[in-house]
């Protein structure tokens, strides 16, 4: 578990085919906005050799870009939203 990037990594590894391993990750909160996009609640899933849910990943770090915008919103990840509304990132 990282306190800091609000996540949590359950990890089954299969150490005979690692590539059979199993993952799941859990985001929720944070402590630091260095990195934060807006995907609270998130989740993704390895299994066997595949990635059954996925999460997107870096763009750029250009905050002018449209592509880096839709890439931080909720829309972009695979977690519960609400059309044309936002949440605020608090300062911690």
């Amino acid at each position: 578990m990282d306190y800091e990037a609000g996540i949590a990594i359950i990890h089954n590894e299969n150490k005979v085919e690692p590539v059979n391993s199993a993952y799941l990750t859990f985001k929720s909160g944070y402590q630091n906005k260095t990195h934060k996009h807006y995907d609270d609640l998130s989740i993704t899933y390895y299994n066997d050799g595949h990635d059954i849910l996925v999460d997107s990943g870096k763009y750029s770090y250009d905050m002018t870009n449209p592509i880096r915008d839709y890439i931080i919103s909720p829309e972009a990840h695979n977690t519960i939203y609400i059309k044309n509304k936002e949440y605020i990132l608090k300062k911690l």
